[in-house]
């Protein structure tokens, strides 16, 4: 048997399809820092990343257990610990990486602790296009024998670069046990199945909404409890007329301490972080498909207390485990993909989560927001435009000099040709929005 532990980047292949470095770990490296020759770790404080002897082939595999985060001293804290390896990509290209992993018996992963295997992508600046992921080694998984799992993606159309990633999240004081073995890791091409795009429609579409509740990072970040929410309290804000989605911190109405620093009142600080989920999903209906999920981020002013992620998440049937992709949503397009798991009873969702500190109702407007294009864009009277970023219903000069700006700034809102936007800002969107300009409302 072999094992292994992955997540940060190392050497960079030739491409996606040859041979990876030292693939089954054979190869100890120098330092924790690269613990594999061709491997680059993250998070190994211990070290908890080494070379073991219980390899699938040959005489050695990878190992890895949590690195046991306090912070502060004494108070465990949440966590990942991996290795990772590079590789150049080929936009377009449909690759799928794949590891054998396992646990055993006497030293078996415990609580919520979880291994995992990721495919990421990055542009010329580093900046992250696509995260696709799927769960491996758990609580519940057979001890002493190693399975083989697999995750596809689509390298996107900027891609420069990619890596391949497996790693370990740690839990809380409880989970802490157990080590996963990994061996013999490999990423090829393959032919891709059949591909299905989805959108980010309007308020008519089935959309539902769920709330993940945590505590604050100073406070341990641990996971308290998740539930279906109603969509307008996540917050999500549709406009139909300007084909436009506002997405704003949670300002749950709660005022309980547990909610809110002293209870909930103008000022008052969070006091819990609020991932909230707006998504459509499908039931036994995107089984074995290549899922591509496109749209447009027209702007996103969120100060550093707040995140906003698109996903694509692959469910089992009881919900127990999933696979996904997911990426920072920036102003601009997007287009991110997942191939689905091809068995019966999955679900699988789409969709925009913002993730941060909760904030009482009257101190929302600094914190910021972000805004998605619905639909095919604006449907009565797009060209109104001021104040940013979802107008007043009425076209004036203000929103001329609203255009003006985003048109300077290259800022997707910008977009107006041809209806829905074509990714590119140049005349002939001056002219659609003069058009509409002198249309009105």
């Amino acid at each position: 048997m072999k094992c292994v532990i992955v997540g940060a980047l190392a050497l960079l292949s030739a491409g996606a399809s040859a041979q990876l470095n030292n693939p089954s770990f054979e190869v100890a490296g120098p330092d924790a820092a690269t613990p594999f020759v061709g491997w680059n770790s993250f998070n190994n404080v211990i070290p908890n990343i080494v070379q073991e002897a219980i390899p699938l082939t040959g005489s050695f595999c990878g190992k890895m257990f949590g690195p046991s985060f306090e912070d502060p001293p004494g108070t465990p804290v949440a966590g990942d610990t991996g290795i990772r390896q590079g590789f150049f990509t080929t936009p377009g290209e449909y690759l799928e990486a794949s590891i054998w992993a396992a646990h055993l018996s006497s030293d078996p992963v415990q609580g919520n602790n979880t291994g995992f295997l990721s495919i990421v992508f990055y542009d010329q600046f580093s900046n992250i296009l696509s995260d696709v992921a799927t769960n491996t080694i758990n609580a519940g998984t057979p001890a002493d024998v190693y399975e083989q799992y697999t995750v596809s993606a689509l390298v996107p159309p900027d891609a420069v670069t990619g890596e391949v990633v497996i790693g370990m999240y740690q839990g809380d004081t409880a989970d802490r046990g157990g080590a996963i073995l990994f061996d013999d890791v490999a990423i090829q091409s393959v032919t891709p199945p059949d591909q299905v795009i989805v959108g980010i429609d309007d308020s008519t579409a089935p959309w539902l909404g769920y709330m993940n509740v945590l505590d604050l990072p100073q406070n341990g970040g641990l996971y308290q409890f998740g539930s279906p929410w109603a969509v307008e309290d996540l917050v999500a804000e549709f406009d139909d007329t300007t084909g436009k989605l506002t997405m704003k911190p949670n300002s749950i109405d709660d005022p309980d301490p547990y909610y809110y620093q002293g209870g909930g009142a103008p000022g008052a600080p969070g006091n819990k972080v609020m991932e909230a989920n707006l998504y459509q999903e499908l039931t036994d209906t995107l089984q074995g498909k290549l899922l591509t999920f496109e749209g447009t981020v027209l702007s996103n002013d969120f100060t550093s207390e707040h995140e906003a992620y698109i996903f694509i998440r692959d469910f089992a049937p009881n919900y127990g485990s999933f696979a996904q992709a997911i990426i920072p949503a920036v102003p601009g397009d997007f287009s991110l993909s997942l191939v689905t798991v091809d068995a019966p009873g999955r679900h699988v969702q789409w969709g925009l989560q913002v993730s941060g500190v909760c904030v009482w109702i009257t101190d929302v407007d600094p914190f910021g927001s972000i805004v998605y294009r619905t639909g095919d864009g604006p449907t009565g009277c797009p060209a109104d435009l001021s104040p940013a970023p979802n107008g007043d219903g009425a076209v004036n000069t203000n929103d001329f000099f609203q255009f003006l700006t985003y048109y300077q700034a290259q800022d997707s809102a910008a977009d107006f040709s041809p209806p829905g936007g074509d990714g590119a800002i140049n005349t002939n969107d001056f002219f659609a929005f003069l058009a509409a300009y002198q249309q009105g409302c």
